[in-house]
Order: structure tokens, then sequence, then C-alpha cells
């Protein structure tokens, strides 16, 4: 944790000790009373925080809040539904590198019992999320759907924005080569790979076929490297 976010912007904040985020002061930091630390707060400011008590049950901590929130990118990513696990890496890479949206959808090839995983029904989705802005030193959480299907998903995109769908087969140009803008939306599919019928959906809703080289990438290692692919090429920080 590079930056220990709260729920509220209360200038006051109390831990309890079992809290993962007092374990990470206490343990990893080593901070006791008087320390201070990088904190901020869930999709609000940035600014410092200092250990103002702590007794066997809780910490008490000061918070000062100075800088505004750092915004996301406006670049959003539909992913074919995959396996829990991947999810968990998608969700803590993609949200620490600035991710506007991320929306797991349901196509042709999909596992639907994916859906129905305590990753989603539990919420602990949100933690990884958490875990990934906290990561890259900010505090704006991406917005997240699951469970929908690819042909809802890619009609309701926003019409002016720029759409491009990872393909192995039958895409003839680069991604690093293509003219793209903002926003952004960059769809891949599961682990499986997209079906004729998802690439015609694809196609029909205004999607170009693009590629990142002929490797088979996890769709992990897919989803970062096609967002840094189209940050570099956009040129965003």
């Amino acid at each position: 944790m590079n930056v220990i976010l709260f729920d509220t912007d209360s200038a006051t904040q109390v831990l309890s000790r079992s809290d993962p985020r007092a374990q990470h002061l206490l343990k990893v930091l080593s901070c006791s009373v008087g320390d201070q630390f990088d904190a901020g707060v869930r999709n609000g400011p940035i600014g410092k925080g200092t250990v103002k008590s702590v007794d066997e049950n809780e910490i008490v901590i000061d918070v000062t809040l100075q800088g505004p929130a750092v915004g996301l990118d406006d670049i959003h990513l539909i992913i074919g539904l995959p396996r829990p696990q991947t999810a968990r890496k998608i969700l803590r890479e993609l949200s620490s590198l600035g991710v506007a949206s991320l929306n797991f959808v349901l196509t042709e090839s999909s596992d639907r019992s994916y859906g129905s995983s305590t990753l989603w029904t539990s919420g602990e989705w949100e933690r990884h999320l958490v875990t990934g802005v906290q990561q890259a030193f900010t505090t704006t959480i991406p917005k997240v759907k699951w469970g929908i299907g690819l042909k809802e998903s890619v009609a309701s995109v926003d019409a002016l924005a720029r759409k491009v769908a990872l393909d192995n087969y039958e895409a003839t140009e680069s991604l690093g080569d293509a003219d793209l803008t903002l926003p952004l939306v960059i769809a891949i599919g599961p682990e499986r790979g997209w079906s004729s019928l998802d690439r015609e959906v694809l196609r029909d809703n205004g999607y170009d076929l693009v590629h990142i080289g002929s490797r088979v990438l996890r769709v992990e290692t897919a989803c970062v490297s096609a967002y840094s692919v189209a940050k570099s090429q956009l040129k965003l920080m």
C-alpha cells in the first residue's frame, strides 16, 4: 500500500487493529504515535495521516487532506468473463494502470459458472480494485460490471467512442498502428477467444479488429499489454 485509503473525509479515522490497513501501518511501515504516512479518501482527495494513538484494540489517526483526486484515463475495457483467479489479477493490475471501467461480459465461449464465483457474489472484487489503486498512489476507483452479455455491452457504448477488439486470427492491423482517440473502448476475449458470432457482433457495433503481435497471450497479459500500448500511443502519463 503506497497510500492508505479511507471511506470518508473525516479528519479523525479509527481503525481496528485487525483491519488490513492497521496491520500495514504497524507491521510494514512500523508506524508509532506521531508518525506520518500517505493517506486519501476513496474517489476523493489525497493527503497525510498522522498516528494519534495506538492501543490493543484500535489505531486513531488524524487525517489532513491536501491534493485533489487523480483522474482516470478515458479508456474502457470489455473482457470476456475469465476464471476468477484471472479476474482478480485484471482487477488489481488495470486499476493500478488507471482504467476508467472494466466490464466482464458473457461471450459465446464463456464459462457461465465463473459469474457465480464468490469473487463477484461476496463483493471481494472491490478489494482487488482498491489494492491496485493504493499501489498506484492514487484514490480514484474504476467502475466495474460483470455478467452482462457481449451484445448488450457493446451496443451500450458511447457512439462517439473509438472501438477496437483484440483478435489474433482475423485482425490485419496492429493496435500500435491504429488511429486511437479518446474515449477508447478495447474489447478482449475470454480464454477460448472470440467465436465467429462474437466477431460478427463486434463488427456490427463498430469495433475494428486489431492485434498486439502473433503470440497468444493469457487474458490478464493481453489486458495489461493492450492497455499499455494504447496509453503509449495516446501519450497518456
